[in-house]
């Protein structure tokens, strides 16, 4: 290999500088390694959970330390602002514990005053209740509970599974949308293998990122 020299002439490259371009014989096989798709999405999957594992027991610790208004700002060796961790100063809110002081304030500042039935926990829902239904039914909405409305149409679909028929006024849609799952295994040899390409891959995220470059 030759280098141009500003004389003119070219002369020989140092041999050192040629080796620079062989591969190293020095880097690991598995770090060439090469794993299929399904391979490297249960990997990446074991590295993240022990990644945010660690991630999240370190935040925790570093949340006792730092106070409400502290920042903390991250650099390297260099001084190159990497980022910062802070702790935000909660924010204050009035809250009115006695809800005739709070209609009271209302109605002297003229704000609106809205009436509303009481909550269904309240005895005096129900009594509102029968008392509609006695005076004017046609004022409520009636109804059933979800966990009886869950029982009919567990009923109908099961029919539905077994014959094909169908009542009146049902229809048949999905409960649920199609997705990916991704589990590792939980035995202890899967856990083991899964362990042992981890440690095997250490060295190269290529092997297990398809050679791709992670920011």
């Amino acid at each position: 290999m030759l280098q141009h020299h500003k004389c003119g002439g070219f002369a020989p490259v140092r041999k050192e500088t040629e080796n620079l371009m062989q591969p190293n014989d020095n880097t690991p096989e598995h770090a060439n390694a090469k794993y299929d798709l399904a391979q490297r999405v249960i990997l990446q999957a074991a590295i993240l959970g022990k990644l945010y594992e660690v991630h999240k027991a370190e935040k925790k610790q570093l949340e006792k330390e730092l106070q409400p208004g502290d920042k903390r700002t991250v650099t390297n060796e260099q001084g190159v602002k990497l980022g910062t961790a802070s702790m935000s100063q909660p924010n204050k809110k009035a809250v009115c514990s006695d809800r005739a002081t709070l209609l009271a304030m209302a109605d002297e500042d003229g704000a609106e005053i809205i009436d509303a039935l009481p909550p269904e926990g309240d005895p005096r829902h129900q009594e509102i209740i029968d008392l509609l239904f006695e005076i004017r039914p046609d004022l409520l909405d009636s109804g059933v509970s979800k966990a009886d409305e869950k029982h009919l149409a567990d009923k109908v679909l099961e029919k539905w599974q077994i014959t094909g028929e169908l009542p009146a006024g049902w229809e048949i849609t999905d409960a649920s949308t199609a997705r990916m799952t991704i589990r590792k295994g939980s035995d202890k040899v899967a856990k083991a293998s899964i362990e042992h390409m981890i440690t095997a891959a250490s060295d190269s995220l290529a092997a297990i990122t398809d050679g791709k470059e992670t920011d």
